[in-house]
């Protein structure tokens, strides 16, 4: 079907909405088990990420086959989507491996946390279902309303990393924490961290995609330097919306 651009370009986006599929509910799996640790679904996430992996090498190799095809225009800024894209999802479903990890250590080492930062992992476990449901929605859809709305999430989100970092700084220096449970909090952070920042990379891809062009730097340094802008409006309204107790 290499010789049909479209048919190769449907399959393409077909297993490429798998591949996402896959990776959204393989890492919401592993945010619930940062609570609730279970190895049945813990072995779950880790079958999601090999599968993902597979999809990952299989697409980008039947990609850049399709390159070589007649492609028009608009078929090659498509292609030129999925490339960009298909290794952002690989790495989120990489991170909830990590995340699962990282539960698993909370679950065999009976980890405790203290309010302050059960708070913060709950806020950022929120903003992070958010922003990834907002981005792979907007991939399906090829909405590019709900894109434009993920990166002052993903600013939001990085915020509140920054904020539950120097909190548990804080917290060590009061001794309201231990050394064991700061290892584990900060290696939770830097995966969501990372989360954030491949839904940042999709969704920009996806606006660039139709804007005709993928500097990315260009657009992202654009829309943060509006004064009184949307991003502005909506990087405060998730802030009112994500913010931790205290």
């Amino acid at each position: 079907f290499l010789v049909n651009p479209v048919l190769a370009l449907t399959q393409s986006k077909e297993a490429m909405q798998r591949m996402a599929d896959l990776t959204e509910n393989g890492l919401f799996r592993s945010f619930d088990l940062i609570a609730h640790y279970d190895e049945a679904e813990a072995a779950k996430v880790i079958e999601a990420e090999d599968i993902v992996d597979h999809y990952e090498d299989m697409l980008g190799t039947y990609l850049i086959k399709v390159t070589g095809g007649e492609l028009n225009h608009e078929q090659t800024l498509e292609v030129s989507l999925y490339l960009h894209t298909v290794s952002d999802f690989e790495r989120v479903s990489d991170h909830s491996v990590n995340i699962q990890e990282a539960a698993k250590e909370i679950w065999e080492k009976k980890v405790q946390f203290s309010d302050a930062a059960l708070d913060e992992l709950r806020v950022m476990d929120a903003a992070l279902r958010r922003i990834v449901g907002m981005t792979f929605e907007a991939f399906e859809k090829g909405d590019l309303e709900l894109a434009s709305k993920v990166e002052p999430l993903e600013e939001c989100i990085d915020m509140l990393c920054q904020t539950a970092k120097l909190n548990h700084v804080a917290r060590l220096q009061s001794q309201l924490c231990t050394l064991q449970q700061g290892f584990v909090f900060n290696d939770l952070i830097g995966n969501f961290e990372r989360v954030a920042d491949h839904c940042s990379n999709i969704a920009v891809a996806l606006v660039e995609l139709h804007a005709d062009s993928f500097d990315t730097h260009e657009y992202l340094s654009d829309i943060k330097s509006r004064q009184n802008s949307d991003f502005q409006r909506l990087y405060e309204q998730y802030s009112q919306e994500y913010a931790f107790m205290s």
